[in-house]
């Protein structure tokens, strides 16, 4: 009985130590490996790299190219690159966009929202604008600035740029001609908000990342006949700030049709070289007229006159106070524009320089303002009539 208990125990032992020596080294170690990868798992420090990109937008009016520094983070091993900053270096926009001398059109379903001019009245007014920025651009400066909710913007300062817009809410429409662009800013989105000068002071012209590219010709259709002489020409004269305010009488050619000149008064191989018929209204108190065409700063005509017409082909190359020379642009549209200036005194002196360029409109005035005695207020009112000629071959 002793024995067979001892036997049953040694059977039971080396069963143990058979069932123990069975085991694979993976089995025995399996324990270790998983503590170290989880130890490995929890001390992984976060990878970071910086990159330069750069991208475009290309909706809106200025097509944008904008590079940034990018920063980027790899929060676990196998993990995913995610941004975690963004800085601008540089914004400006594409090299072979030129804002000069385009033109756009904005369909809205508010026109309060384009333009901060219009009253309050109009808001919700659907409607449509049209507008241009004329040929001539300067910008002071450049800067990458934000608004006070944080978005970025791209803000320019523009001491020379000028537009012409027209406001379009079927019933009511606004125009502006020659307004001064002081500035704007650009918005990644594509949009933009242009800053003009106004009779009401700053205004702001929204313009939307939709905007459409129109031509030139386009626009100037959909502008009224009368600025139409203006808007087409390269040599209107806008600034007659030194007689602005002065009282005006009619003037009219039957050699002006629609804004143009004929062709037989124009100095070209087409045609005649022959001065325009002009009649206006009689002056009160008026002793003499000083008739004026001018292209720009280009004397073209000076008649000094006590009539209130002169006649078809009156004058040619003669002397000062009657001579003519007709229109020959050189290229492109040119505005000829006669003043005729009533006088309570026969002028005195004033400064021209036929068939040359450097005269000045409002330095004729000042001279032509001035009596025998050296007073002012001798220009009683004034009248004008602007057409334009084009260069052909």
């Amino acid at each position: 009985m002793r024995k067979a208990i001892v036997l049953a125990a040694s059977v039971l032992t080396a069963t143990a130590i058979i069932a123990g020596c069975s085991k694979t080294p993976d089995e025995t170690s399996a324990p270790t490996t998983t503590t170290a990868a989880t130890t490995a798992a929890t001390t992984f420090e976060p990878q970071h790299k910086t990159e330069t990109e750069t991208r475009r937008v290309d909706q809106g009016m200025i097509p944008q190219v904008i590079e940034e520094k990018v920063s980027y983070v790899q929060k676990t091993a196998d993990g995913n690159w995610e941004v975690e900053s963004k800085e601008i270096t540089k914004w400006t926009w594409d090299d072979n966009f030129q804002l000069p001398g385009t033109a756009w059109y904005i369909e809205t379903s508010d026109v309060t929202a384009v333009s901060t001019y219009l009253d309050s009245s109009l808001k919700g007014t659907p409607g449509k604008a049209y507008f241009r920025f004329q040929d001539k651009m300067d910008i002071s400066s450049v800067t990458i600035n934000k608004d006070a909710d944080g978005t970025e913007k791209l803000s320019i300062e523009t001491p020379v740029l000028w537009s012409d817009m027209l406001l379009d809410c079927g019933m009511v429409q606004t125009i502006y001609t020659d307004v001064k662009v002081l500035g704007g800013d650009i918005y990644q989105d594509g949009t933009a908000k242009m800053r003009l000068e106004s009779d009401k002071g700053e205004v702001i012209l929204t313009i939307p990342a939709d905007v459409k590219s129109i031509d030139t010709n386009e626009f100037l259709e959909k502008m009224p006949d009368e600025f139409k002489v203006a808007l087409q020409s390269q040599t209107y004269i806008r600034d007659i700030s030194a007689f602005k305010d002065l009282a005006t009488f009619d003037l009219s050619s039957a050699l002006l049709h629609n804004g143009v000149w004929d062709e037989k008064i124009t100095n070209t191989s087409f045609g005649q070289n022959i001065s325009p018929d002009l009649r206006w209204t009689k002056v009160e108190g008026a002793s003499q007229y000083v008739v004026i065409m001018i292209d720009g700063n280009w004397l073209h005509m000076d008649v000094f006159t006590e009539e209130t017409s002169l006649e078809e082909g009156a004058f040619d190359k003669g002397k000062k106070g009657g001579q003519y020379v007709g229109p020959y642009p050189p290229s492109g549209t040119h505005t000829y524009s006669v003043f005729v200036f009533a006088l309570k005194d026969p002028l005195t002196k004033v400064k021209l320089k036929f068939n040359l360029g450097g005269n000045d409109i409002n330095s004729i005035f000042y001279d032509l303002d001035l009596d025998k005695d050296g007073n002012k207020g001798n220009v009683l009112s004034y009248a004008r009539l602007d057409g334009n000629y084009t260069y052909h071959e």
